[in-house]
């Protein structure tokens, strides 16, 4: 049972022991020490204390995730590039609580080889962190900007969509194509106003991703960009699965309008077919 002192400056003079015992087992990289004492003194079971003491030493726990301590164990990540995800420096990153997230986040961009672990200790911390994520999410470095369209996805539920179309901003394509990507598999119609903006974009794969999901996707405001699309000479150059797709987007956008264009269009290409036909013959 912990036993904690009654009068102030002696309840200090205990909790800064424990604090420098615990600051000096993660200096040492004695990360599975350290994640055991934290646990034990984190533990609510501790009967004799007052609730004044546990606050206090609530609050010391949390002055543990310090930059101090991330700095330890950031130099500890740069000295180990091969570690399991189930290590125990992250074991005790997730010990420290969700005080750390903003810390461990900017972490990710100097410990490349181990983004996909501190992005799993981030989803365990990070329900409720989502404007923290955000914010990382246009890293110049790829690799941090696509774990944490992933850590958002996991952890945001309600606000994941708008949040990771941010990262459709990033200047990198490769980013923007991931985070598209993300937002076909996982936004449904909420994210149909973001692949309306792709269709009036310059990447041809965006462009692409987009007219897919306006295919499987009713949004009548795509309407006008896909029947632009179509009418492109570009349009010609599509092959006959992604032709196909503009023609669906076009149905499901507006059914009556659509049949319509699409009867005229068909019409238009069968004549222009056919005078091309007969030039092939008079000119033999």
């Amino acid at each position: 049972m912990l036993v904690l002192h009654h009068d102030p400056k002696e309840l200090q003079a205990s909790l800064k022991l424990l604090r420098a015992t615990l600051f000096g087992l993660v200096e040492n990289f004695e990360f599975k020490h350290a994640r055991d004492l934290f646990t034990r003194l984190a533990s609510t079971r501790h009967p004799g204390l007052t609730d004044p003491q546990r606050l206090a030493l609530a609050e010391m726990l949390k002055s543990l995730g310090d930059k101090a301590t991330m700095q330890i164990l950031a130099a500890f990540l740069k000295e180990n590039s091969q570690l399991a995800r189930s290590h125990d420096v992250f074991e005790l990153m997730k010990t420290l609580g969700r005080e750390t997230v903003p810390h461990l986040c900017e972490l990710l961009s100097s410990a490349e080889p181990h983004i996909p672990a501190i992005a799993d200790v981030l989803v365990q911390l990070g329900a409720g962190c989502g404007d923290i994520f955000s914010q990382y999410l246009l890293s110049p470095n790829a690799q941090v900007a696509h774990a944490l369209v992933q850590v958002i996805l996991r952890t945001d539920k309600h606000g994941a969509i708008e949040r990771i179309a941010s990262a459709l901003k990033h200047p990198d394509e490769n980013v923007r194509l991931y985070a598209a990507k993300t937002l076909f598999e996982h936004g449904g119609a909420k994210a149909g106003s973001f692949f309306l903006q792709m269709l009036k974009g310059t990447s041809p794969k965006l462009v692409s991703l987009a007219i897919r999901f306006f295919a499987k996707t009713p949004h009548a405001a795509a309407y006008g960009e896909i029947q632009a699309i179509v009418r492109n000479r570009g349009f010609h150059d599509f092959d006959g699965q992604r032709q196909d797709q503009c023609f669906m987007a076009l149905m499901l956008a507006d059914p009556e309008r659509a049949t319509a264009f699409i009867a005229r269009s068909v019409l238009r290409w069968s004549r222009s077919l056919r005078r091309s036909n007969s030039c092939g013959i008079s000119c033999r």
